[in-house]
């Protein structure tokens, strides 16, 4: 297991800086660093690879801030740098950022050839996003469709990147957790 370093606490210093002024959709505005701990906690018990658990506390600081690449792996090497850059959705001008749709195509592409560090952190990701869609739902559909658009559209994606992540991974013990966050999830497309 992990144990709490010098570097971990500097990534999860950094995550809280480039994120302060961001918070997670939905009904209650958590702040955003409450996403990337719980991604880090939930690496912590599946493995010891510190990079594993920096990238994931640093995760979306390329496509949510204005960090760049070249800092990232100044600051924490080029493996982390590389871990981050296989599952970051954009890294270029926020303003040119495409629409979801081509995000999602761009992604699933990427992590067919993502290294397998990528993989686990798109795993507990992709777990942690389906609990708190599936949390944010509760009777709430309108607001629901709101923040993060139709289920259906959703569900595409999920079941896209689940069947990716059980190729790749293939009996890694967290997919069981996806594959039940992405049931649950699916239950709302049908009894909304």
């Amino acid at each position: 297991m992990t144990t709490y370093s010098p570097r971990v606490e500097r990534a999860i210093k950094l995550a809280a800086w480039l994120h302060r002024d961001q918070v997670r959709k939905g009904r209650i505005s958590y702040p955003y660093i409450t996403h990337l701990m719980s991604l880090a906690m939930m690496l912590r018990d599946y493995t010891d690879d510190e990079d594993v658990i920096i990238a994931a506390l640093l995760h979306d600081a390329l496509e949510d801030t204005p960090f760049t690449e070249g800092e990232l792996e100044t600051e924490f090497g080029a493996r982390i740098a590389d871990i981050v850059r296989g599952v970051s959705e954009w890294t270029g001008d926020p303003a040119a950022r495409p629409p979801f749709e081509e995000r999602r195509r761009r992604y699933i592409a990427q992590l067919h050839a993502a290294p397998h560090e990528s993989l686990l952190v798109s795993l507990a990701d992709k777990i942690h996003n389906l609990r708190s869609m599936v949390e944010e739902y509760d009777g709430r559909p309108d607001e629901f469709l709101r923040d993060f658009g139709t289920i259906e559209t959703r569900v595409h994606f999920y079941e896209e990147i689940s069947a990716l992540l059980h190729e790749r991974l293939q009996d890694h013990p967290l997919l069981a957790s996806l594959d039940d966050a992405l049931t649950e999830f699916k239950t709302l497309a049908v009894h909304p």
